[in-house]
């Protein structure tokens, strides 16, 4: 299903920033792929503490379980997801 994820990125030392992109189904599999293609290769991670999200779909739909537990929130230490 096709579905839009708006991103809203949190810096420790710059303002947000935010973005939205088209995506699949695909990129909600797990918190890693999702945090990968949030990233993608135009953020800069140096600063970045966290990356809030949330999906836009046209239709009802039943987000990860993941998903819902972490809030749509991916937070970062040092550059790296924080899985905990």
């Amino acid at each position: 299903m096709k579905k839009k994820i708006e991103f809203i990125y949190t810096y420790e030392n710059q303002p947000q920033m935010s973005a939205k992109v088209n995506c699949n189904d695909s990129v909600l599999k797990d918190i890693e792929i999702l945090a990968e293609f949030a990233i993608g290769k135009d953020v800069n991670k140096k600063d970045l503490v966290k990356i809030s999200c949330c999906v836009h779909t046209d239709e009802p739909e039943t987000l990860p379980n993941w998903f819902i537990q972490c809030n749509g929130k991916l937070y970062f230490k040092n550059g790296e997801l924080d899985k905990n």
